[in-house]
């Protein structure tokens, strides 16, 4: 029961508008918990790519070896049990642009499996070079002195961004490519805090090994799951992205304990935040005189 509580808040903090709902993460939690995080500078709009095929069994041949073929698949039954379905098979074409693509003689006569990138410049290496250095689309070069990077980011579906934009973005390396799911960190840098840049810089990446962002719902649970390596986080009803923790504070370790760092901020946040709405509440009930 409380289980099903919980996901009708996430629900409701998040509002069911959108087709996609992402369970709330801190913004140090999503950096902690990404292969590579970024600051680019979109280069291009979507692009499309057709990965190769992997191969498949030779089809059969009219003749006398098909029907040896026939007799081996008779007596091979049950390891043929033991293979699922494939996948290219089972899933639906996708549609681009409004039109199906045709069924081409390589691919079995199956349609392709298109996926959708975007080119960038990577203006900063904020985590994860070990692991993007030899993604598709990956490739350094020298620019005034300074190292620049050009690469591929594959996006999900609902994940647009705009060129000639700057933005810091995060997510997995998955079979050679950078991916952006949509509840993956994709925020234009301008949007960003002061707070936010400075954790981006140094906090959240010590927290990473040493500290853990706790999301809780109320402040009676939040002191149920208070431990020394976690800062726990009750997170205001609305969009998590405008909150004043994750906006304001980053979680460190403080001699045997983890806080919160700029914690006096996040309070005036929510301070300033809760007069504001007060103030709005009031003059909606004001009755104006005849």
């Amino acid at each position: 029961m409380k289980g099903i509580i919980r996901v009708v808040l996430v629900a409701i903090y998040l509002g069911t508008g959108s087709a996609f709902l992402c369970y709330p993460e801190h913004i140090q939690s999503q950096f902690c918990n990404s292969d590579y995080v970024f600051r680019v500078k979109v280069k291009s709009g979507p692009k499309f790519e057709v990965p190769p095929l992997p191969a498949g069994p030779e089809p059969p041949r009219p003749g006398k070896d098909n029907n040896n073929n026939n007799n081996n698949n008779n007596g091979n039954k049950d390891k043929d049990k033991e293979v699922g379905p494939d996948p290219l098979i089972s899933e639906p074409a996708p549609v681009i642009r409004g039109r199906e693509p045709r069924a081409a003689a390589s691919t079995g006569g199956h349609p392709p499996r298109i996926l959708t990138f975007q080119e960038v410049t990577i203006k900063r290496l904020l985590r994860g070079k070990s692991k993007v250095n030899k993604t598709k689309g990956f490739e350094k070069f020298t620019k005034n002195l300074l190292t620049r990077y050009n690469a591929r980011v594959y996006t999900a579906p609902k994940v647009k961004l705009e060129p000639n934009k700057a933005y810091l973005v995060a997510g997995k390396v998955i079979d050679g490519r950078l991916w952006i799911s949509y509840c993956n960190l994709h925020t234009e840098w301008d949007h960003l805090s002061k707070s936010q840049l400075g954790g981006l810089k140094k906090y959240y990446q010590q927290g990473c090994n040493k500290c853990k962002v706790q999301l809780c719902f109320s402040a009676s649970q939040c002191e149920r799951m208070t431990a020394p390596d976690r800062c726990m986080w009750q997170m205001e009803i609305g969009n998590p992205t405008e909150d004043c923790y994750v906006k304001a504070s980053a979680c460190k370790k403080v001699g045997d304990r983890c806080m919160w760092k700029n914690e006096k901020s996040a309070l005036k946040c929510k301070k300033e935040k809760k007069q504001k709405k007060e103030k709005k509440n009031n003059n909606k009930t004001k009755i104006p005189l005849p």
